[in-house]
């Protein structure tokens, strides 16, 4: 499988501050856990409302890590979750979003 995570933007607004750097990562590593966690959640208990609200809390890390790629699902899948609308095509975006999260804490693990 290919790496989807990508530092380079974090190295550079950090200027290479190794620490800070860890310190991000590990932040969206336990923060996308929690969300990931309460997404599936969420899904069990048709809690859309509550999923868009969890979905709008990964936007900002995004691109600390390079997942900039996921920005448009991300706000797609928000939009219909906070408005219940198009739930049967949203669910398989979001799981996309949790795959993506998943491979990308892995990734992000594997290099602390």
């Amino acid at each position: 499988m290919s790496r989807i995570t990508d530092l380079s933007y974090l190295e550079m607004v950090s200027d290479g501050d190794k620490e800070f750097i860890t310190q991000v990562v590990t932040s969206f590593i336990e923060n996308n856990k929690e969300i990931i966690e309460g997404l599936e959640n969420g899904k069990k208990e048709e809690n859309w409302e509550e999923m868009g609200k969890l979905i709008h809390k990964m936007k900002p890390s995004l691109e600390m890590v390079g997942l900039t790629p996921l920005k448009e699902k991300i706000i797609q899948a928000e939009t219909n979750l906070k408005n219940g609308e198009n739930i049967p095509e949203t669910i398989p975006l979001v799981d996309e979003i949790i795959a993506n999260c998943n491979q990308a804490i892995e990734e992000l693990q594997a290099d602390l």
